[in-house]
């Protein structure tokens, strides 16, 4: 299976690029790509991103990726995950469960872009 292409539009410059650097240290085939989110959709073509990392859920919304994560909203330390249509929260998230969801989605069949995370606590 080909490397899965990874989008990360956190608010924070310095915080995108130190994501990008770890997970690429730590798993150097993957396609990662750093935007802006309020340049999201100029991210570079590698079709539908299959994961987002993002501080922001509009991101999640215009790009419509399989997975995504979705880092401190409203301010707090989580991360909501989500996989295709399964919801979960890390508390007081790291680097090694953020490399853990990737190398789960990266075993994961290539089903369809996630559904709307309007209702993506609901699962919790």
């Amino acid at each position: 299976m080909s490397s899965p292409c990874i989008l990360i539009s956190t608010e924070l410059n310095l915080h995108r690029e130190v994501l990008e650097g770890v997970l690429l240290a730590q798993r150097p085939l993957l396609r990662v790509h750093v935007v802006s989110p309020t340049n999201v959709d100029a991210w570079p073509d590698c079709g539908e991103p299959r994961l987002v990392i993002c501080s922001d859920q509009a991101v999640i919304e215009r790009a419509h990726p399989f997975a995504w994560i979705l880092l401190y909203p409203d301010g707090e330390n989580v991360a909501h995950v989500g996989i295709g249509d399964t919801r979960r929260t890390l508390f007081d998230a790291s680097m090694q469960d953020l490399v853990s969801v990737i190398d789960e989605l990266w075993a994961a069949p290539p089903f369809q872009p996630s559904t709307s995370v309007l209702d993506s606590h609901s699962n919790e």
